[in-house]
């Protein structure tokens, strides 16, 4: 594996070399095909045709205005593809993408903006889930706050069906998002089971609003619950007494979300 390109790719398969180069990759014809719809840039696309179905190497062969959008395409060998892909099963595809470039002061606030706050998630599969629900709901925006993932880790992407590439998801720090959401008059509602919490079906969410949920394990920190308790509300989503301890954060972040989306859709 002597190719430069391709040692180059391997690394991108470490947060700290997508953090660094500002690429990611992508394993499969369906997130090449989104991320080529949406007009992402793809510096290289490695195939390795054995591995793709009949109708895959139909459009990826044949049809030279499907691969043509990446600017370097390349055959590789089975075992190329594989120290390059992230999966066990490789499908016979792996781009490099640049990621697009978001951040806290291009979000666009409408009156109604609805975003998606996820403080100290660690694992990449509740990220990934999370930002498919928020681009379900409508959301302007997900802000990953303190994380140690990152959106485009290769399970966050496929626990996204692809959502990472077009919803805008920030990362920051508490204090940058504190202070933007502060600054734009964002309602903040956080999801805690804390004394005092509201039942999440019983808050008013009309204007502008800020869902912000903490890590399982963890769940929010103090500095983001005493904000809510200052600017907005803690809400609770009731659950059968004993049964579990709390709800996944995905699952948590959609029955909220769309709590909001029914009450907005009734009275606001």
């Amino acid at each position: 594996m002597s190719n430069p390109k391709v040692k180059a790719a391997v690394k991108l398969r470490e947060s700290k070399h997508r953090r660094a180069t500002g690429r990611f990759l992508i394993e499969s014809p369906r997130d090449y095909l989104r991320v080529r719809e949406i007009g992402l840039c793809v510096p290289q696309l490695f195939l390795h045709g054995p591995f793709l179905n009949d109708d895959e190497r139909i459009e990826f062969y044949h049809e030279r205005g499907v691969w043509h959008h990446a600017q370097d395409v390349r055959e590789v060998t089975e075992p190329v593809l594989r120290k390059l892909a992230y999966r066990e099963n490789p499908t016979g595809l792996v781009a490099v993408v640049e990621q697009p470039n978001w951040s806290l002061e291009a979000i666009e606030w409408r009156d109604d903006s609805l975003v998606l706050v996820a403080q100290g998630l660690a694992k990449p599969g509740n990220l990934g889930a999370m930002a498919r629900t928020a681009a379900a709901a409508g959301c302007a925006a997900m802000i990953v706050v303190d994380a140690v993932v990152d959106p485009f880790n290769p399970n966050a992407i496929r626990a996204s069906t692809g959502a990472v590439f077009s919803l805008p998801i920030v990362c920051a720090d508490s204090d940058d998002c504190l202070a933007v959401l502060e600054r734009e008059k964002v309602k903040p509602f956080a999801a805690a089971l804390r004394e005092g919490a509201v039942d999440h079906s019983e808050a008013n969410y009309c204007g502008r609003v800020a869902m912000i949920i903490g890590a399982e394990d963890r769940g929010l920190d103090e500095t983001w619950l005493a904000y809510c308790e200052k600017l907005g509300q803690v809400v609770r989503i009731p659950m059968v007494e004993g049964a579990v301890d709390s709800l996944n954060a995905s699952v948590a972040a959609g029955v909220l979300l769309f709590e909001v989306n029914r009450q907005r859709s009734a009275s606001c």
